[in-house]
C-alpha cells in the first residue's frame, strides 16, 4: 500500500481520506469526504496490481446498477496512480450486531420486519444478477434516519474471494442466519465476534430458535429453519431464494423506531443514532403473554396504517385494553364479527387459577400450514367473545383432505396442567388434547393425553394421570362442527388450569 495513503490525502482531487475504519484483505477502508458534493462517503483503496483488484472493480460496477434505497449505493470506481478505489455510500446507524450487544434478542415483529426488508432488497439485487454471499450481522444496519440498509452487496464476496454454485440459496441461508441471530442473539454457523454459536442438534445442525429462546412464534421458527438449514417445515418447502424469504416475511409491519411492542423506556444513545431511534428487545428472556399476543397481530398496516392509528393503538396498549375496535373484530376473509354465541362472562371463573399462555400458533402440518394465524391471539386474550376460526371445509372430515387441524399453545416451560377449558362458538367438534416438551412438525410428535366431544359450547379436557406436565399443548380437531358458516373449527378462549 502506498505510504501517501494517510489522513487528509485526497484521491483524484476529489475524495479526501478522513478516518481509517479497518482493513480487509488487500483493501484499506476509510471514512472520507466527497469534496465536490460535500458528502461523507466510504472509501475502499487497494493496490492496482493486487490480484483481487480486478475482481472487486467488476463486482462494484455491477452493484452500482442496483437502485434500491435499502442497499448501500456504489458511487464511483477508478484507478488513480498506483491505487484503485471504490466509493460507496457511508451508512450511519447501528448494525444488527450492535443492536444485539445493546439489548439482546429483538422482539419477533422487529426481527421479522428488519430481515424482511433485507430480503426484499436482496431480491432486487438478484434481479440485477448481483448477490452478497457473505451476509453477517455487520451487514444489516438500522440507520440513524430510521430505515434498513444492507452493506457489502457484491463487493464483500469479491474482496473475500467467496463464490457459490447457487448464489440465491447461499443468500437465502444468510438471510435465515440474520433472522436466527435477531431472534436469539446466537449465530447458527458458529461463533462470530460477540455472538456465541447456536447449539447444535444430533445431526450437527443448529437447533431451532424456539429451543434457544422461549416464545418465538412457530411461524418465525419454521421460516428461520427453512432458510438456515434448508429444511421443509410444517409441510412447506425450504426457502431457497431471497424472494422466497421475502415472501415468507411479507406480512410483518414496516420497521419503525416507534416502540409499541416492548419497554417504552428510551434506549441509550450511541455516537451514530439518536436516542429516539429505539429497537424494542427483550434481552433474551421469554416475553409476556401480552407481548406474545401482540406478536401474532402482525398483518401489514394493522398497527401502522396512519399516525393517528399509531397513537390510538399505543394508548390502548398502555391502558391494557383488548382489541375491540371496529375494523379489528371482523373475522377473516370478510367473515362477520368474531363475537361468539358463548356467554358473556369472563373465560375463567372467579377464584380459578390459570397458567398464562406465552404464545399460540395454528397447526396444519398436512395442509398449507396456514389456518388464519393472524387471529390466534384471540384464543388467549381473556375473553371468549373474540374467536379464532380455521378455514372452511366441505365436510366434518375436512373435505377428506386431511385428518385434522389444530392449535399449539406454548406455556413457556413445562407446566403441570390439571385441565384445559375450551370455550367455543359452536358445538359438535371432536377433539384430542396432545402434549410435548419440544416443538414438532407432525401431529405424531405430540402424545395424546385426552379426548373429548364438544357437546355444547364448552369442553374441559383433563390429561390422563402421569401426562399432566408439558410445555407445548396441541388442541387437535379430528371432526369439525357444522356451523352457519360451513364446517370449521373455532375457539374463543383456551384456559389452562394448573394441577394442585
Amino acid at each position: 500500500m502506498t505510504a501517501r495513503l494517510e489522513q487528509g490525502y485526497v484521491l483524484d482531487d476529489r475524495y479526501r481520506l478522513d478516518e481509517p475504519v479497518g482493513e480487509q484483505r488487500c483493501a484499506a477502508l476509510w471514512r472520507g469526504m466527497d469534496t465536490v458534493l460535500a458528502r461523507t462517503v466510504s472509501i475502499m483503496v487497494m493496490p492496482s496490481e493486487a490480484p483481487e483488484t480486478a475482481r472487486i472493480l467488476t463486482a462494484a460496477r455491477r452493484a452500482a446498477r442496483i437502485r434500491d434505497s435499502r442497499i448501500a449505493q456504489v458511487y464511483d470506481t477508478a484507478n488513480f496512480e498506483d491505487n484503485t478505489y471504490v466509493i460507496t455510500e457511508w451508512v450511519s446507524g447501528r448494525s444488527l450486531r450492535d443492536l444485539l450487544a445493546e439489548s439482546g434478542p429483538l422482539h419477533p415483529d422487529r426481527a421479522g420486519a428488519l430481515v424482511g426488508e433485507a430480503a426484499e432488497a436482496l431480491t432486487e439485487a438478484h434481479r440485477m444478477a448481483v448477490s452478497h454471499l457473505r451476509l453477517t450481522p455487520d451487514n444489516l444496519v438500522w440507520t440513524s434516519a430510521g430505515g434498513v440498509k444492507l452493506t457489502g452487496v457484491g463487493t464483500d464476496a469479491a474482496l473475500d474471494g467467496s463464490v457459490s454454485d447457487d448464489p440465491a440459496r447461499t443468500d437465502a441461508e444468510g438471510l435465515g442466519a440474520l433472522l436466527y441471530a435477531a431472534l436469539t442473539a446466537r449465530w447458527p454457523f458458529g461463533e462470530t465476534g460477540n455472538l456465541a454459536a447456536a447449539p447444535l442438534n444430533g445431526d450437527g445442525a443448529p437447533v431451532s430458535p424456539r429451543q434457544v429462546r422461549a416464545g418465538v412464534p412457530l411461524d418465525l421458527d419454521a421460516t428461520t429453519d427453512r432458510a438456515v438449514s434448508q429444511h421443509s417445515r410444517r409441510g412447506l418447502a425450504p426457502l431457497a431464494t431471497p424472494a422466497a424469504v421475502a415472501e415468507a416475511l411479507a406480512d410483518f409491519p414496516d420497521p419503525t423506531p416507534l416502540d409499541l411492542f416492548g419497554d417504552t423506556q428510551p434506549q441509550p444513545a450511541t455516537n451514530q443514532a439518536p436516542a429516539t431511534d429505539r429497537i424494542p428487545a427483550v434481552a433474551g428472556t421469554p416475553f409476556t403473554g401480552q407481548q406474545a399476543a401482540r406478536a401474532q397481530r402482525r398483518r401489514r398496516g394493522a398497527l401502522f396504517a396512519i399516525p393517528a392509528g399509531i397513537a390510538l393503538v399505543a394508548v390502548l396498549a398502555v391502558g391494557g385494553l383488548r382489541f375491540g375496535l371496529a375494523g379489528f373484530t371482523g373475522g377473516p376473509s370478510g367473515e362477520p364479527s368474531a363475537t361468539s354465541s358463548a356467554p358473556s362472562d369472563s373465560a375463567t371463573p372467579a377464584g380459578k387459577r390459570q397458567i398464562p399462555v406465552v404464545s399460540a400458533e395454528a397447526f396444519d402440518p398436512l395442509g398449507d400450514g396456514v389456518e388464519h394465524n393472524e387471529n390466534v391471539a384471540r384464543m388467549h386474550d381473556g375473553t371468549p367473545r373474540t374467536v379464532w376460526y380455521s378455514d372452511r371445509y366441505n365436510s366434518s372430515a375436512f373435505g377428506n383432505l386431511k385428518p385434522g387441524v389444530g392449535v399449539v399453545f406454548d406455556l413457556g416451560s413445562p407446566k403441570k396442567v390439571d385441565s384445559v377449558l375450551l370455550r367455543m362458538p359452536d358445538a359438535g367438534a371432536q377433539l384430542e388434547l396432545r402434549s410435548s416438551n419440544s416443538t414438532g412438525s407432525s401431529v405424531d410428535d405430540f402424545d395424546v393425553v385426552a379426548k373429548g366431544s364438544a357437546d355444547d359450547e364448552r369442553v374441559e379436557l383433563q390429561p390422563k394421570k402421569g401426562d399432566e406436565k408439558a410445555r407445548y399443548w396441541l388442541v387437535w380437531f379430528t371432526e369439525l362442527p357444522n356451523t352457519s358458516e360451513g364446517y370449521r373449527a373455532g375457539i374463543g378462549e383456551a384456559t389452562f388450569r394448573p394441577a394442585p
